[in-house]
């Protein structure tokens, strides 16, 4: 997953597909899966304060675990 946006449109606004998305990627990808930081070396590498949103609630979840070190946040 490239980026995360709904733009708004309330029939996929708060329904936690984020969250529920997120968990299921390693096994499809066969890969690691972490977010961008905050703030990336461009514009089109970043992490937003909605997608810090998501996860922290995967951290509080204990799917994921946040390094601060790197400002990534890393699928368990």
């Amino acid at each position: 997953m490239i980026l995360m946006n709904n733009n708004g449109f309330a029939p996929v606004k708060a329904k936690g597909i984020p969250d529920a998305l997120i968990p299921v990627i390693r096994p499809v990808v066969g890969r690691s899966v972490q977010s961008s930081p905050r703030a990336g070396s461009s514009l089109d590498v970043r992490r937003v304060p909605p997608a810090d949103k998501v996860w922290e609630r995967l951290v509080a979840a204990n799917l994921a675990r946040y390094d601060e070190a790197a400002d990534v946040y890393y699928l368990l």
